[in-house]
């Protein structure tokens, strides 16, 4: 008489939880030196030029020294020039933001959720810069960052919203929770600057109806600056010099 499936079955070698483990460790570990391999032979090169291409085509000029990877999910990025457009006829030099070192990296376990989120830090301005950035299903952002020893003269972009000469050094941390509706947002913003100077003497603040007008130097001393958004609305919590 034939042998049945089951008589079969049970003559067959069961394999042990040991033996399985084992193989298991095995595909995980070819898996992991798969993306490990993919990873580090990025073309590296190839998206630097295509991020300057990118800028080129929104007026910005951008340059970038080296591109690589930066721990498993991010890049790294190593002197790093970006050159802010002006508008036809804007008097002075167009404004640049200068990076020595930048680090970006996504966030894996937010990515799974569905949600965009980066972390960043930077050395730029002879200080540190160091936040995150978390994007969701619905428009909301999270920002935040944390900056130490920036000198605001190096920051040459900072002109671009500030419209006035600014020295000094300037540390802090901001704080922003922005939901899809812009008038619920809030956040807290706290800032240091040391040896706060506003105008030199020389460049000139545009102003409707006056023209131009020339800021005297004046230096304010250490300037400590807190606030806390609520409902879309900055409030000025204090202000010290």
């Amino acid at each position: 008489m034939a042998p049945s499936l089951s008589s079969l079955r049970d003559q067959l070698p069961q394999p042990s939880v040991k033996s399985l483990l084992k193989w298991l460790g095995y595909l995980l570990f070819f898996m992991v030196c798969f993306v490990l391999f993919s990873y580090w032979t990025f073309p590296w090169d190839r998206a630097r030029d295509q991020l300057v291409q990118e800028a080129g085509k929104r007026g910005y000029t951008l340059e970038i020294v080296d591109m690589g990877p930066s721990g498993l999910s991010g890049a790294s990025l190593s002197g790093v020039r970006l050159v802010v457009p002006q508008k036809p006829g804007e008097p002075g030099p167009a404004p640049e933001l200068i990076i020595d070192e930048l680090s970006v990296r996504a966030g894996l376990f937010a990515l799974m959720r569905g949600r965009k989120a980066f972390s960043f830090d930077a050395e730029l301005a002879g200080g540190e810069l160091e936040g995150a950035v978390d994007l969701g299903k619905e428009q909301e952002l999270d920002f935040e960052a944390e900056f130490a020893e920036l000198n605001l003269n190096q920051l040459g972009a900072l002109r671009k919203f500030t419209f006035i000469p600014m020295r000094g050094t300037a540390s802090g941390d901001i704080e922003i929770h922005m939901p899809a509706e812009a008038q619920e947002s809030s956040g807290n913003i706290d800032v240091l600057i040391k040896d706060f100077t506003l105008g030199d003497g020389n460049a000139k603040v545009d102003i409707p109806g006056w023209g131009g007008l020339t800021l005297d130097e004046a230096n304010a001393g250490d300037f400590n600056f807190e606030a806390e958004i609520d409902e879309g609305t900055m409030e000025t919590v204090s202000y010290t010099h």
